[in-house]
C-alpha cells in the first residue's frame, strides 16, 4: 500500500475480477467503501502537500496542504516540491475540543464528513480537512463518548513521528 499511495497517480482496484474503483490515489484511498479491499490495517488516507521549511536543528519539515500543514521528519524534497504523504488511519486521533499543551506537534481543525458502519469495536471516521481527507481509525466507545456525527467539528491528531520515510513520496 506504502508504494502504491508513493508511485501511483490513478488507481484501479479490482476484486473478483470486476473494478471497484478507479480514481486519484488520494480519493480511491480515502473511500471509506473501500475498505474492506484497501486493506483494514494499512488503511488511510493521501494528501498532496508542498514542502514549506526544513527545520534541520530539529530533523523536522514543513508541509502544507490544502486544508492546514503537517510537521513530518525530514523529507528528502526541497522547498517548493509537491511531495505525497501517506497517513494511516490507525495514527489519527480525534478530539471535539482544540487540545492544549499535548506532544503532538499535528493538530487539524476539520469536520466528520462520514461514519462507516462499524465492524466489531472498531469505526472508521472520514474528517474533511480543507480539500483533504484524513481516516481516523477509533473504538466505538470512543465515538459513542464524543458523540460524533456527520457534519460534527472535530480535531485531527497527528504526531510527527508516525509519518516515516516510506509514508512520503513526490507527487
Amino acid at each position: 500500500m506504502g508504494e502504491i499511495t508513493r508511485l501511483a497517480d490513478t488507481v484501479v482496484l479490482l476484486a473478483d475480477g470486476k473494478s471497484l474503483a478507479v480514481g486519484d490515489v488520494d480519493d480511491v484511498m480515502g473511500r471509506l467503501e473501500l475498505r474492506p479491499h484497501t486493506g483494514r490495517y494499512e488503511a488511510g488516507a493521501v494528501i498532496e502537500a508542498t514542502v514549506a521549511s526544513h527545520d534541520l536543528t530539529d530533523g523536522l519539515a514543513t508541509l502544507k496542504f490544502q486544508g492546514g500543514e503537517l510537521v513530518v521528519p525530514s523529507v528528502e524534497a526541497l522547498i517548493g516540491e509537491r511531495v505525497r504523504v501517506r497517513i494511516r488511519a490507525r495514527d489519527v486521533a480525534l478530539a471535539t475540543e482544540p487540545p492544549r499543551r499535548v506532544s503532538v506537534l499535528n493538530i487539524l481543525k476539520g469536520s466528520v464528513a462520514a461514519i462507516a458502519r462499524e465492524e466489531g469495536p472498531i469505526v472508521d471516521i472520514r474528517v474533511r480537512v480543507g480539500q483533504a481527507s484524513l481516516i481516523a481509525r477509533i473504538t466505538r466507545r470512543s465515538r459513542a463518548e464524543l458523540g460524533l456525527e456527520q457534519g460534527m467539528e472535530v480535531y485531527a491528531l497527528l504526531k510527527a513521528g508516525s509519518i516515516d520515510r516510506r509514508s512520503v513520496g513526490y507527487a
